[in-house]
């Protein structure tokens, strides 16, 4: 018996096409949405979060809406510094006011090397107008380098899929210490790829598979033992549950996030590894426009070795430590921030933020 083999471009082809249809027909019973206030986005892309929006609400007429709800999910999308729906009989009219989403990070830091590292990333969050986004950057010193880049569709074609991709290549210096005393350090240059492919389970939460690829190659470092140069393989699942609400400077309610990786093929036989992390944050306002962030963390590694194990330090919960300057099997972590803006302005808000962190790390 012959068998027909067809090629994979049919096959994505036909899978996106179809996701095409879904999201064309899946809000056909709603009432017309009109858009006003938009110069860089596109319509059809606040109709469609507009749709998405309703869909959560469960909503099919205009009757059933909860605008302030429904203006809270637009807001949600980060894009936007108002939004003010109107109901009328016939249609719903969002009326949108527009964030600068195209934002410039320069960078002047002090690197591990006691060097001084420059660089410049470029990020924008509403890229053609379709709320996807963009970034792409890169840092230098004498040390360290890094290049990258990244891009992000939140509901690729409008559905409840999403997909997110990051490449680079980085140049580091890693240095471990006990104390304020260096007793061991790595350098590393490597190359990396992760893709996400993420399903909105629930309203609030969602599932991604996740496929890696690094590859490692290490230089000689002062008098410390040089590791074996390695590539790996990886995949995993990320699940993140978002029941948090944007406002400007901070994300109000709760959010978690929960992750696993495991290698299935290294190029070196050593063993394969698996990293397990779990980070949740919870911001509310306290006294007039003043927030708290209670945040706590937890991860491990099965097979940690210099190479594989988890980099702690400088991150929140680990304020204390050199960058990446404990290299931990396990840790966990607590952490409280106190955000007090100082002043606002339509492309951001300046915040004052005094933060106790604490925790416990296992070394290798």
């Amino acid at each position: 018996m012959k068998v027909r083999k067809f090629p994979l471009i049919r096959l994505v082809t036909g899978f996106l096409f179809a996701l095409l249809l879904v999201s064309n027909n899946l809000y056909a019973e709603l009432p017309t949405i009109k858009v006003e206030g938009n110069e860089n986005t596109q319509t059809s892309y606040v109709v469609n979060l507009t749709k998405n929006c309703l869909e959560n609400q469960k909503a099919e007429s205009t009757a059933e809406v909860d605008s302030a709800g429904l203006k809270t999910c637009i807001l949600n999308s980060q894009l936007f510094a108002d939004a003010t729906i109107d109901l009328s009989s016939d249609a719903i009219t969002v009326t949108i006011d527009e964030r600068w989403t195209l934002i410039p990070v320069p960078i002047i830091s002090s690197d591990s090397g006691g060097g001084t590292s420059v660089g410049v990333f470029l990020l924008e969050q509403n890229f053609l107008g379709r709320g996807k986004t963009v970034a792409i950057g890169a840092t230098t010193s004498d040390s360290e380098g890094l290049l990258f880049f990244m891009y992000e569709d939140p509901s690729l074609f409008f559905s409840d899929w999403k997909l997110k991709f990051n490449f680079g290549t980085q140049k580091s210096q890693i240095d471990l210490y006990d104390g304020d005393e260096e007793i061991d350090g790595i350098k590393n240059n490597a190359t990396f790829f992760n893709a996400f492919l993420g399903y909105k389970l629930h309203q609030d939460l969602t599932g991604s598979l996740i496929f890696q690829r690094v590859i490692s190659r290490y230089e000689s470092y002062e008098d410390y033992v040089r590791p074996k140069d390695f590539a790996a393989n990886s995949y995993g699942l990320e699940f993140v549950l978002d029941k948090s609400d944007f406002k400007f400077y901070f994300q109000e309610g709760l959010r978690g996030e929960l992750t696993v990786l495991k290698q299935f093929l290294r190029d070196d036989k050593d063993d394969l590894v698996t990293t397990g992390n779990l980070n949740l944050r919870w911001e509310f306002l306290t006294y007039s426009d003043q927030a708290l962030q209670l945040s706590m963390g937890a991860g491990a590694v099965d097979k940690a070795d210099r190479r594989s194990a988890i980099k702690i330090g400088s991150q929140i919960g680990a304020r204390g430590v050199p960058d990446e300057g404990a290299w931990a099997e396990s840790y966990g972590f607590l952490s409280a921030d106190y955000q007090i803006p100082l002043m606002s302005g339509e492309d951001g808000t300046w915040t004052v933020a005094p933060f106790v962190d604490c925790g416990s790390i296992n070394s290798i």
